[in-house]
């Protein structure tokens, strides 16, 4: 089995326990962030949208939208720099360009997004 980069996954044992933790709870807190709380946020504000004729409600949807995409940013946040502090930050595989892209175009597509 290869990951994104075709480096087996046996070198990460090379690297050291330290490493190894530290490439699981990156992983752990982005797809915690991007795979969990980014859509629970979106379908809060999706139904409160629905939800328009009793304003105490729309409050509501909007606050949970809110607590949960700033919950989402932090630990996104958070993730990117454990990255950069503790890992190869050398730019020369795909996984870091990716991420990195993904990172600094979430929040222009999000600006687009909320306009239609």
């Amino acid at each position: 089995m290869f990951t994104i980069d075709d480096h087996p996954p046996s070198n990460l044992k090379k690297k050291g326990h330290q490493m190894v933790h530290s490439i699981k709870l990156h992983g752990i807190l982005l797809w915690v962030s991007m795979g969990l709380l980014m859509p629970v946020g979106i379908l809060f504000i999706r139904m409160g949208n629905k939800a328009n004729e009793n304003g105490r409600k729309v409050k509501v949807f909007f606050y949970h939208h809110a607590i949960f995409q700033i919950v989402a940013v932090v630990l996104a946040t958070i993730g990117a720099i454990m990255s950069l502090r503790t890992l190869e930050n050398s730019f020369d595989n795909n996984h870091q360009r990716l991420g990195s892209l993904c990172y600094y175009v979430a929040p222009i597509l999000d600006r687009h997004l909320q306009a239609l």
